[in-house]
């Protein structure tokens, strides 16, 4: 979970999601159109979900930032 720039939160803080992983494609299933913006410069994806994780590393999404 990282803040709105990008650092990372302790656990129980709520934050955007962001995943990482070998051969990610940026895009929305069935939507490639709008694509921009959702990786970061090193490579996460931006998932637009809000989430916590607890002090076991778990992670719990509660919301989405954009709709």
């Amino acid at each position: 979970m990282v803040d709105q720039d990008g650092g990372p939160l302790a656990a129980g803080v709520t934050g955007e999601c962001q995943i990482r992983r070998r051969g990610l494609v940026p895009h929305y299933w069935k939507d490639k159109s709008d694509s921009q913006g959702l990786l970061t410069s090193d490579g996460w994806l931006r998932t637009g979900d809000l989430a916590t994780r607890n002090r076991l590393g778990l992670i719990r999404l509660v919301g989405r930032m954009k709709t």
